[in-house]
């Protein structure tokens, strides 16, 4: 069976996984909002004078949110394909060494 989904029609197993992605996506945004907040929160308890420096929990902090951010993206990418009906890990035809068209 399909069902609408913004412009096109998607299949039930496609929905279902697309509920799934943007809950794993709200997830992955709520721990960012966290960081941000941790983050935020280090910097501002700092005292260089004193020698109280947070340097290296910032520093892992903000490589995590990167990691999250290119999470996100990727999920989002995944949620874009399941929608217009492609498989969640499909890649572009371009990018296949034997399609005729790129050799």
């Amino acid at each position: 069976m399909m069902q609408k989904n913004g412009g096109g029609f998607v299949s039930d197993s496609a929905g279902e996984r697309i509920a799934e992605l943007q809950q794993e996506s709200a997830v992955f945004e709520a721990r960012l909002k966290e960081l941000d907040g941790e983050v935020k929160r280090l910097m501002q308890e700092e005292d260089i004078p004193a020698g109280k420096t947070f340097a290296k929990e910032i520093h892992e902090m903000r490589q995590d949110r990167m990691r999250l951010k290119v999470e996100i993206l990727a999920v989002q990418q995944k949620i874009k394909r399941l929608s217009l009906g492609y498989g969640e890990d499909a890649v572009s035809l371009l990018a296949d060494p034997a399609n005729p068209l790129i050799q």
